[in-house]
């Protein structure tokens, strides 16, 4: 009860804070208008529209490795400056909840820290999806969409002699999947450095059938049409920020024998 208590006065607080910006009309310029008091600004329900949901995630100063921004599913967020201190206390950062807010067609992310500190961001859009945003409102600093790239390999004994093994893992950075391939390199066929999560790389297969017994991790053995199948489901066992791996042997499981 204390929680909700609490999470609706940060709310009813930031709702006033907006009502403050309407009637000051201050704002800074960011290279387009972020001018509040020509249209009122209301609430935006995270999952109400098609803007909320591409926010979730992670974003990353547009210029630099840090501050980082992440944005939950559940209306909480991370702020990370990146500082790291011996002693404490240690300004690395701030936790909060953060809102979601539409001037006409516009779009803001309003931060309301544990501190009751805000921050204004205005959602910059490029075919209908989030790609950064730009500080408004006396904030400044823009973020972007942090990228994500899936690293994909199979390797090979000292003959050459291909394992029937793959391996899909997510990385933050193409220099970290290349950090990952690196000492294996001798060993390797088809690597591959991908932008984009593992889950969402290609999922197209052929229908041809060439059955394969695949094992991902250590999960019960299962039939897949051909090889191409078991990739697609150890890519969505890697999902959108793990690893996962598979082996296999061609044709199709055997059937499992009754219990003695």
């Amino acid at each position: 009860m204390m929680y909700v208590t609490n999470r609706s006065i940060r709310f009813f607080s930031s709702l006033f804070l907006v009502g403050a910006v309407a009637l000051s009309g201050c704002a800074v310029d960011t290279g387009e208008s972020d001018d509040a008091s020509q249209v009122e600004m209301t609430t935006q329900a995270l999952h109400g529209s098609s803007i909320g949901p591409q926010l979730i995630g992670a974003w990353q100063d547009s210029d630099r490795a840090f501050p980082t921004l992440q944005l939950d599913a559940d209306g909480s967020y991370a702020l990370d400056t990146g500082i790291r201190c011996i002693r404490t206390p240690c300004p690395s950062g701030e936790s909060g909840v953060w809102f979601l807010y539409r001037a006409g067609a516009q779009y803001y992310v309003s931060l309301l820290s544990d501190a009751y500190d805000v921050s204004w961001y205005r959602v910059r859009l490029e075919h209908g999806a989030p790609t950064n945003l730009v500080g408004a409102f006396g904030t400044s600093g823009t973020f972007s969409k942090a990228k994500t790239f899936c690293v994909e390999f199979q390797t090979t004994d000292e003959t050459g002699t291909p394992y029937p093994s793959f391996f899909a893992q997510n990385v933050k950075t193409y220099e970290e999947g290349s950090a990952i391939l690196a000492p294996i390199a001798p060993y390797l066929i088809n690597e591959a450095i991908r932008e984009g999560t593992c889950v969402d790389q290609p999922q197209i297969c052929t229908r041809q059938y060439a059955p394969v017994c695949g094992q991902v991790f250590t999960d019960p053995e299962e039939t897949y049409g051909n090889l191409c199948e078991l990739k697609v489901a150890v890519r969505g066992r890697a999902g959108v920020d793990g690893f996962a791996k598979s082996r296999w042997i061609d044709g199709a499981c055997a059937a499992p024998t009754a219990p003695f």
